[in-house]
Protein backbone atom coordinates (compact mmCIF):
# COMPACT_ATOMS: atom_id res chain seq x y z
CA UNK A 1 0.00 0.00 0.00
CA UNK A 2 2.78 2.39 0.89
CA UNK A 3 4.63 1.32 -2.48
CA UNK A 4 1.44 2.67 -4.57
CA UNK A 5 1.39 5.64 -2.38
CA UNK A 6 4.92 6.29 -3.10
CA UNK A 7 4.25 5.28 -7.13
CA UNK A 8 0.88 7.43 -7.31
CA UNK A 9 2.81 10.41 -5.55
CA UNK A 10 5.89 10.46 -8.12
CA UNK A 11 3.65 10.08 -10.84
CA UNK A 12 1.61 13.05 -9.43
CA UNK A 13 4.84 15.11 -9.68
CA UNK A 14 6.30 14.26 -13.11
CA UNK A 15 2.82 14.98 -14.33
CA UNK A 16 3.12 18.91 -12.56
CA UNK A 17 6.80 19.00 -14.51
CA UNK A 18 5.68 18.07 -17.42
CA UNK A 19 2.78 20.32 -16.87
CA UNK A 20 4.72 23.70 -16.31
CA UNK A 21 7.25 22.34 -19.03
CA UNK A 22 4.79 22.78 -21.45
CA UNK A 23 3.25 25.84 -20.24
CA UNK A 24 6.60 27.85 -19.88
CA UNK A 25 7.65 29.83 -23.11
CA UNK A 26 10.99 29.97 -24.49
CA UNK A 27 12.67 33.34 -24.39
CA UNK A 28 14.81 34.20 -26.98
CA UNK A 29 18.17 35.89 -26.04
CA UNK A 30 18.22 39.65 -26.06
CA UNK A 31 21.30 42.18 -27.04
CA UNK A 32 23.50 43.17 -24.51
CA UNK A 33 23.14 46.58 -24.97
CA UNK A 34 19.44 46.62 -24.70
CA UNK A 35 19.05 44.39 -21.74
CA UNK A 36 21.70 46.89 -19.76
CA UNK A 37 19.02 49.93 -21.40
CA UNK A 38 16.26 48.30 -20.39
CA UNK A 39 18.07 47.16 -16.81
CA UNK A 40 18.38 51.07 -16.17
CA UNK A 41 14.36 51.36 -16.90
CA UNK A 42 13.42 48.56 -14.27
CA UNK A 43 12.73 46.16 -17.31
CA UNK A 44 13.89 42.44 -16.32
CA UNK A 45 11.34 40.21 -16.61
CA UNK A 46 9.71 40.43 -20.23
CA UNK A 47 10.86 39.08 -23.88
CA UNK A 48 10.29 37.84 -27.22
CA UNK A 49 8.96 34.38 -27.59
CA UNK A 50 8.65 34.39 -31.09
CA UNK A 51 9.42 37.08 -33.97
CA UNK A 52 7.42 34.91 -36.54
CA UNK A 53 8.71 35.11 -40.15
CA UNK A 54 10.52 38.26 -40.15
CA UNK A 55 13.43 37.58 -42.48
CA UNK A 56 11.45 38.23 -45.66
CA UNK A 57 9.87 41.87 -45.32
CA UNK A 58 11.55 44.77 -46.61
CA UNK A 59 10.48 47.75 -47.98
CA UNK A 60 12.13 49.98 -50.95
CA UNK A 61 13.43 53.61 -50.40
CA UNK A 62 12.95 55.36 -53.60
CA UNK A 63 14.03 58.98 -54.42
CA UNK A 64 10.80 61.10 -53.70
CA UNK A 65 9.35 62.23 -57.37
CA UNK A 66 9.00 65.85 -56.96
CA UNK A 67 6.65 68.38 -59.24
CA UNK A 68 7.82 71.81 -60.42
CA UNK A 69 4.52 73.08 -58.65
CA UNK A 70 5.48 71.37 -55.46
CA UNK A 71 9.26 72.92 -55.78
CA UNK A 72 7.98 76.15 -56.04
CA UNK A 73 5.08 75.78 -53.39
CA UNK A 74 8.15 75.29 -51.10
CA UNK A 75 9.94 78.15 -52.21
CA UNK A 76 7.53 80.36 -51.60
CA UNK A 77 7.01 79.44 -48.47
CA UNK A 78 10.52 79.44 -47.52
CA UNK A 79 11.29 82.69 -48.97
CA UNK A 80 7.74 84.39 -47.62
CA UNK A 81 8.44 87.61 -46.16
CA UNK A 82 11.03 88.57 -48.66
CA UNK A 83 9.63 91.86 -50.44
CA UNK A 84 12.29 90.74 -53.38
CA UNK A 85 14.52 88.76 -53.67
CA UNK A 86 17.95 90.24 -55.15
CA UNK A 87 21.59 88.76 -55.85
CA UNK A 88 22.92 90.65 -53.05
CA UNK A 89 19.88 90.39 -50.84
CA UNK A 90 20.25 86.51 -50.80
CA UNK A 91 23.95 87.18 -50.31
CA UNK A 92 23.84 89.93 -47.15
CA UNK A 93 21.05 87.44 -45.84
CA UNK A 94 21.92 83.70 -46.54
CA UNK A 95 25.43 83.87 -47.79
CA UNK A 96 24.39 82.63 -51.40
CA UNK A 97 26.36 84.47 -54.47
CA UNK A 98 22.60 84.85 -56.38
CA UNK A 99 19.20 83.86 -55.97
CA UNK A 100 19.73 80.92 -58.58
CA UNK A 101 22.30 79.33 -55.91
CA UNK A 102 20.17 80.19 -53.29
CA UNK A 103 17.00 78.31 -54.77
CA UNK A 104 19.15 75.36 -55.52
CA UNK A 105 20.18 75.46 -52.04
CA UNK A 106 15.95 75.54 -50.89
CA UNK A 107 15.02 72.88 -53.56
CA UNK A 108 17.87 70.30 -52.28
CA UNK A 109 16.62 70.60 -48.57
CA UNK A 110 13.23 70.38 -49.46
CA UNK A 111 14.29 66.78 -51.59
CA UNK A 112 16.12 65.87 -48.05
CA UNK A 113 13.39 66.72 -46.13
CA UNK A 114 11.12 64.47 -48.32
CA UNK A 115 13.83 61.48 -47.79
CA UNK A 116 13.92 61.73 -44.28
CA UNK A 117 9.96 61.74 -44.13
CA UNK A 118 10.02 58.46 -45.98
CA UNK A 119 12.47 56.83 -44.42
CA UNK A 120 10.12 57.84 -40.62
CA UNK A 121 7.19 56.37 -42.89
CA UNK A 122 9.43 52.94 -43.62
CA UNK A 123 10.57 52.48 -40.24
CA UNK A 124 6.91 53.27 -39.11
CA UNK A 125 5.67 50.67 -41.24
CA UNK A 126 8.61 47.59 -40.37
CA UNK A 127 8.07 48.12 -36.61
CA UNK A 128 4.10 47.68 -37.29
CA UNK A 129 4.82 44.83 -39.46
CA UNK A 130 7.44 42.94 -36.49
CA UNK A 131 4.70 44.12 -33.95
CA UNK A 132 2.07 42.39 -35.43
CA UNK A 133 3.63 38.97 -36.34
CA UNK A 134 5.50 38.71 -32.93
CA UNK A 135 4.78 37.12 -29.58
CA UNK A 136 6.27 38.54 -26.34
CA UNK A 137 5.91 37.46 -22.66
CA UNK A 138 5.32 40.52 -20.97
CA UNK A 139 6.05 41.08 -17.19
CA UNK A 140 3.18 43.74 -15.92
CA UNK A 141 5.32 45.08 -13.29
CA UNK A 142 7.81 46.15 -16.13
CA UNK A 143 5.24 47.82 -17.58
CA UNK A 144 3.62 49.18 -14.63
CA UNK A 145 7.55 49.95 -13.64
CA UNK A 146 8.04 51.99 -17.10
CA UNK A 147 5.30 53.69 -17.41
CA UNK A 148 6.16 55.27 -13.43
CA UNK A 149 9.13 56.69 -15.40
CA UNK A 150 6.91 58.06 -17.84
CA UNK A 151 4.79 59.81 -15.08
CA UNK A 152 7.75 61.18 -13.26
CA UNK A 153 9.10 62.57 -16.74
CA UNK A 154 5.79 64.56 -17.74
CA UNK A 155 5.79 66.00 -14.26
CA UNK A 156 9.25 67.18 -14.52
CA UNK A 157 7.78 68.87 -17.75
CA UNK A 158 4.72 70.04 -15.88
CA UNK A 159 7.47 72.06 -13.67
CA UNK A 160 9.11 73.51 -16.49
CA UNK A 161 5.99 74.69 -17.90
CA UNK A 162 5.61 76.48 -14.39
CA UNK A 163 3.15 74.90 -12.99
CA UNK A 164 2.50 73.85 -9.35
CA UNK A 165 -0.29 71.89 -9.54
CA UNK A 166 0.02 68.40 -12.18
CA UNK A 167 -3.75 67.81 -12.50
CA UNK A 168 -4.42 71.54 -14.11
CA UNK A 169 -0.87 70.56 -16.71
CA UNK A 170 -2.96 67.80 -17.30
CA UNK A 171 -6.18 69.59 -18.34
CA UNK A 172 -4.67 72.73 -19.67
CA UNK A 173 -1.59 71.35 -21.44
CA UNK A 174 -2.38 68.06 -22.46
CA UNK A 175 -6.21 68.22 -22.00
CA UNK A 176 -6.82 64.92 -20.46
CA UNK A 177 -7.95 63.58 -17.33
CA UNK A 178 -5.73 62.52 -14.99
CA UNK A 179 -7.10 58.92 -15.29
CA UNK A 180 -6.64 58.79 -19.48
CA UNK A 181 -3.08 60.16 -19.03
CA UNK A 182 -2.03 57.15 -16.34
CA UNK A 183 -3.76 54.86 -19.31
CA UNK A 184 -1.85 56.74 -22.24
CA UNK A 185 1.47 56.30 -20.13
CA UNK A 186 0.54 52.27 -19.34
CA UNK A 187 -0.10 51.79 -23.21
CA UNK A 188 2.94 53.69 -24.60
CA UNK A 189 4.92 52.03 -22.09
CA UNK A 190 3.50 48.53 -23.06
CA UNK A 191 4.16 49.29 -26.83
CA UNK A 192 7.99 50.70 -26.60
CA UNK A 193 9.33 47.83 -24.08
CA UNK A 194 8.02 45.51 -27.16
CA UNK A 195 10.13 47.84 -29.51
CA UNK A 196 13.21 47.32 -27.50
CA UNK A 197 12.52 43.40 -27.47
CA UNK A 198 12.32 43.60 -30.62
CA UNK A 199 15.29 45.52 -31.49
CA UNK A 200 17.30 43.54 -29.18
CA UNK A 201 16.50 39.65 -30.14
CA UNK A 202 16.87 40.85 -34.05
CA UNK A 203 20.07 42.66 -33.38
CA UNK A 204 20.99 39.36 -31.63
CA UNK A 205 19.99 36.75 -33.98
CA UNK A 206 21.96 39.04 -36.70
CA UNK A 207 25.15 39.33 -34.88
CA UNK A 208 25.13 42.67 -34.94
CA UNK A 209 27.42 44.19 -32.35
CA UNK A 210 28.11 47.62 -32.14
CA UNK A 211 30.65 49.28 -29.49
CA UNK A 212 29.32 50.34 -25.79
CA UNK A 213 29.81 53.72 -25.08
CA UNK A 214 28.88 55.78 -21.66
CA UNK A 215 25.62 56.83 -23.21
CA UNK A 216 24.02 53.64 -23.28
CA UNK A 217 21.12 55.72 -25.36
CA UNK A 218 23.43 56.49 -27.93
CA UNK A 219 24.67 53.04 -28.44
CA UNK A 220 20.97 51.88 -28.83
CA UNK A 221 20.21 54.24 -31.05
CA UNK A 222 23.17 53.23 -33.44
CA UNK A 223 21.98 49.35 -33.20
CA UNK A 224 17.96 50.50 -33.89
CA UNK A 225 19.23 52.10 -37.52
CA UNK A 226 21.22 48.83 -38.19
CA UNK A 227 18.24 46.96 -37.33
CA UNK A 228 16.14 49.36 -39.53
CA UNK A 229 18.31 49.03 -41.87
CA UNK A 230 18.00 44.95 -42.68
CA UNK A 231 14.72 45.54 -43.77
CA UNK A 232 15.29 48.71 -46.25
CA UNK A 233 16.22 48.19 -49.48
CA UNK A 234 17.67 51.17 -50.94
CA UNK A 235 17.64 52.49 -54.48
CA UNK A 236 21.28 53.61 -55.34
CA UNK A 237 20.14 57.28 -56.01
CA UNK A 238 18.43 57.54 -53.00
Amino acid sequence: MKRKRLVAGFLVMVCLIISTACGKKDHLQLNGIVTKMLAEEKVQHSFVVSLGEYDSFMVRLQTPQVTAEEYDANYAEESEGCDELTDEFVKNEFGFDSVAEYRKDVDEKYLEHLKILRILSARKEIINHLLDIAEFDLNEDDITEFAKQMVFKEQNYSVLYGYVNFNDYLTEELQITEDQFLQKCYDEAREQIKVYLLIGTIAEQNHIDIPETEDIREAYQELENKVYGLFMEIDPDF
